[in-house]
């Protein structure tokens, strides 16, 4: 009975396609989302685009909803996190190309909108967005900066726990650690590392999960060192060089 039960059963990708696969664009799923009247799973944009045409399930064709066939969807997070770790790859490239279309997006100035209307509906997208997130639990931990000159004296923060959006961008958790340890950004430069491999601004958490952090258990440690920008360190310098001399007492020959 052991030797059976330590038995590895290989299973063919193919074989599980199938289950896995949008019908609508015969793609992987991206942001699985579920019919609850019969509990078939679609890419979220391919059953939104297809109940702008039709009300009935593209599969079995039964009714969603008479009028509101949008309130019977469900983002089903089961299988989405299934895909991603049987396919990690179609999660990254994904994620690689949302964050290219938010950087083209980001240059387009906003013309259309008045300056009134755009900050009132940018504070209400702001306010809403993240409240139905998945979430990631985050172990944040100081790493003494190997520079003599740039090390600060710096006390590990006292809750090093996080839970946040796994939407969220290091970018984010930069001004946090900002905030936090009361400096500005301006002056100190705070990189941040997840195993080991430094993290750009444009990362967001759960591409470092999956990528970097390889889907191990909760929460993901991520470290960060905190230094002085070098303008700031010759300055510095500069300005204890001067006090020690007038200190001292000796004479500048210029």
């Amino acid at each position: 009975m052991e030797e059976k039960n330590s038995h590895k059963v290989c299973i063919k990708l193919r074989d599980l396609n199938p289950y896995l696969v949008c019908m609508l664009c015969a793609g992987y799923f991206v942001d699985a989302t579920t019919i609850i009247e019969c509990l078939h799973t679609f890419c979220k944009s391919c059953i939104v685009r297809h109940l702008q045409s039709s009300k009935r399930c593209p599969t079995c064709n039964i009714q969603i909803h008479e009028t509101e066939p949008m309130s019977k969807l469900m983002l089903d997070r089961t299988m989405q996190d299934i895909i991603q770790k049987l396919i990690p790859w179609v999660f990254i490239d994904e994620s690689r190309r949302a964050q290219d279309f938010e950087c083209k997006l980001n240059k387009q100035v906003v013309t259309d909108i008045p300056k009134n209307d755009f900050q009132k509906l940018e504070l209400v997208e702001l306010k809403n967005s993240y409240l139905s997130d998945e979430q990631i639990n985050l172990c944040l931990c100081l790493e003494r900066c190997p520079d003599f000159f740039a090390q600060m004296k710096l006390e590990e923060i006292e809750h090093k726990y996080v839970r946040c959006s796994f939407r969220s961008h290091i970018h984010h958790i930069r001004h946090l650690l900002s905030k936090l340890y009361d400096i500005s950004l301006k002056d100190y430069k705070i990189q941040i590392s997840c195993d080991g491999k430094i993290l750009s601004d444009l990362n967001n958490l759960k591409l470092i999960y999956f990528v970097h952090w390889k889907c191990k258990s909760q929460p993901m440690v991520l470290t960060y060192t905190i230094e002085e920008k070098e303008e700031n360190i010759v300055a510095n310098i500069v300005e204890r060089l001067l006090q020690y001399v007038i200190c001292n007492r000796f004479e500048i020959i210029c």
